[in-house]
């Protein structure tokens, strides 16, 4: 006899649903005010539903994948049951939901919002209408069914909220690799924030953003690194030569020394995720289907990297263009999204125009293609290493804009591509003067003037 089915979603909706739950914690908050575990078809899903909304309610968060799978493995005492909720489970791994989220959250909220209203409607609105009870009654069990699934954040109360303002905010913020940087920056990124680097090519771009990385790892955050321009085995010895000092050249021959130097210097927590996508290839929402895949294995990044945002493909075709750039305007807009959307900092970075080449000091007008990226960042950080500065082994940084506390400050940094090393520091007159100085033509002699000046610098 074939079962009554409770909903008119297929199975394959169905399925989705607890996906989307465990991905979005945010909606799912918003959901389990009407949902109703009675209502799926498939008994895997309705008790993989029942189980996210009774932890729910007791713990007010949702159980980590791993959780899930002991709940379901030690409490589901019915054992074909339990089989076949780690198998729905294992398969939701391995099957993301990608662009379907949005879809599958819009069509399930509102089906269950209907169902809440229908039932209010069923339950104590008819028989009040039918007894002749009050009409302000009536209106009022309706308006509170109408409310429920809404989205329950209501801002946040100045009066009431006070002593959110007083939290050491620093505490929040994801280091980087350099004390300078984090000093200005009050202890590193903020969630939230959208930091954007700006350089010439040769002007250290990718390895500024290692350094971010590193800086994070080394306190123990996750860090989630996409890269457009170098392949994900390039970028991992990069890692290696940032945090152990090993030549990214030496580093497949230092494979016991570097893996020792990594075991002592990252602490417990640490974790790196180095995803490649072709240029060109992948979207904002082709990174945000991948950080989804990423939650369901309980993998939740403290900082996301995109080496670099111009290599993203906005999902709007361009031909023009002014089409193009209000393509890059689109593309850094959903980057911010996604940092305020996840509560994490995002950092990127984005190429100079031409005149940024040869400029002594990179500043904001001098962005690639699109004003709007500076407008929608909230931290940038510009890097000039004209043929000059490269010769001296020195280039200038400028604080071009900073919501998290002062900018403007220009100071000086050291590029070591070979270790990707970089090294941020004051810019005084004897690091003018040493930047001004007579040109060198080799790279031997480059390294002995960078290595030369750090000795005199430490002294």
């Amino acid at each position: 006899m074939e079962q009554e089915k409770k909903n008119s979603f297929d199975s394959s909706f169905e399925e989705k649903i607890p996906q989307a739950m465990i991905i979005d914690s945010i909606w799912a908050e918003q959901l389990v005010e009407v949902l109703n575990p009675d209502l799926f078809n498939l008994a895997h899903t309705r008790k993989i539903t029942e189980i996210l909304r009774d932890h729910y309610y007791s713990y007010k968060s949702f159980p980590s994948m791993n959780l899930l799978q002991s709940i379901c493995q030690r409490d589901i005492e019915e054992i074909l049951l339990s089989k076949r909720c780690l198998t729905y489970l294992k398969k939701m791994e391995e099957n993301p939901l990608n662009g379907d989220i949005e879809y599958v959250k819009d069509k399930a909220l509102e089906f269950f919002r209907l169902q809440t209203v229908a039932k209010a409607l069923s339950d104590e609105i008819l028989p009040r209408i039918e007894s002749g009870q009050n009409l302000e009654d009536i209106v009022s069990i309706f308006q509170h069914a109408v409310s429920k699934g809404t989205n329950r954040n209501i801002g946040y109360d100045y009066n009431e909220d006070d002593e959110k303002r007083f939290v050491n905010q620093q505490e929040l913020k994801v280091p980087t690799k350099w004390k300078y940087l984090n000093d200005i920056l009050g202890g590193g990124w903020g969630e939230k924030r959208l930091a954007t680097w700006i350089g010439a090519a040769g002007a250290g771009k990718s390895t500024m953003l290692v350094g971010c990385g590193a800086g994070a790892l080394l306190a123990g955050k996750v860090v989630v690194h996409y890269t457009l321009e170098l392949d994900e085995l390039e970028t991992a010895r990069k890692y290696d030569a940032c945090i152990t000092g090993v030549e990214i050249n030496d580093v497949p021959a230092s494979r016991d020394k570097v893996l020792d130097s990594l075991k002592h210097r990252l602490p417990p927590g640490a974790r790196l995720i180095i995803k490649e996508y072709p240029m060109k290839s992948a979207s904002v929402q082709t990174i945000k289907s991948h950080l989804s895949r990423l939650k369901l294995k309980d993998i939740v990044p403290d900082l996301i990297i995109i080496d670099y945002g111009d290599l993203l493909r906005n999902i709007e075709q361009q031909s023009s263009r002014d089409e193009k750039r209000h393509g890059l305007e689109a593309i850094w807009q959903d980057l911010k999204a996604l940092a305020q959307t996840l509560m994490r900092p995002v950092v990127t970075a984005t190429q100079t125009n031409r005149s940024g080449y040869q400029a002594d000091l990179i500043t904001p007008d001098q962005v690639s293609e699109d004003f709007s990226k500076i407008m929608t960042s909230d931290i940038v950080i510009t890097a000039a290493r004209n043929m000059e500065q490269k010769a001296a082994g020195i280039g200038k940084m400028l604080i071009a804009k900073n919501r998290q506390g002062r900018d403007g400050q220009i100071f000086a940094y050291s590029l070591d591509p070979a270790r990707a090393h970089v090294e941020m520091f004051d810019l005084t007159e004897d690091v003018e003067q040493k930047m001004a100085g007579e040109p060198i033509n080799t790279t031997e002699e480059v390294q002995d003037k960078i290595k030369k000046f750090m000795k005199d610098r430490r002294r």
